[in-house]
């Protein structure tokens, strides 16, 4: 398949064929687009990118080494390996901006960058506060309601009903009554 196609490149009048071994992700060219031009050299999201290369839009290939992406030509098979992290051999054509795909090898599946939780370089709690962080959109968790045995053990202590007022110190200690 190499030497097809380094042939069809030859007869299209690119005269320094380039067979390049890359790694990356495959992709759409209406999701990669705007991410590249961005500096995200990432996977996009494989569901996304299949409705959109069923809908017509071109299969591209964004290359963690040159980050850049590059359209797919003779690769039917690209939306199977969406979402992939590959390996992929092929000729490129830089005037074009064209890969002519002559082996994948899938890597690992990684999915869109999109939907994995963010890696925390920090420990779980705050040095300064030494409470604990929660991540993002976490709600703390409420406090435990009062239980039958707590509301009898503060009540014989002589603590007032939680929503009462505090008494004065001499009405805390039975010992001080007058």
């Amino acid at each position: 398949m190499v030497f097809i196609g380094v042939t069809s490149l030859l007869a299209s009048g690119e005269a320094n064929p380039k067979i390049v071994v890359w790694t990356g992700w495959f992709s759409d060219s209406a999701c990669a687009t705007p991410r590249v031009k961005n500096g995200v050299i990432a996977p996009t999201n494989p569901e996304c990118s299949n409705k959109c290369i069923e809908k017509g839009e071109a299969a591209v290939f964004i290359s963690e080494q040159e980050k850049d992406l590059f359209r797919i030509k003779h690769y039917p098979q690209v939306t199977d390996d969406l979402g992939y992290h590959v390996e992929l051999t092929g000729t490129v054509d830089d005037a074009t901006k064209t890969v002519i795909i002559a082996s994948v090898k899938r890597l690992e599946y990684r999915g869109a960058s999109c939907a994995r939780p963010k890696k925390s370089s920090h420990a779980a709690t705050s040095s300064s506060t030494g409470s604990a962080t929660l991540p993002r959109n976490t709600k703390r968790p409420a406090k435990p309601a009062m239980t039958i045995e707590t509301a009898a053990i503060r009540k014989a202590a002589g603590y007032p009903n939680r929503l009462a007022t505090m008494p004065a110190a001499n009405e805390l200690n039975p010992t001080n009554r007058s």
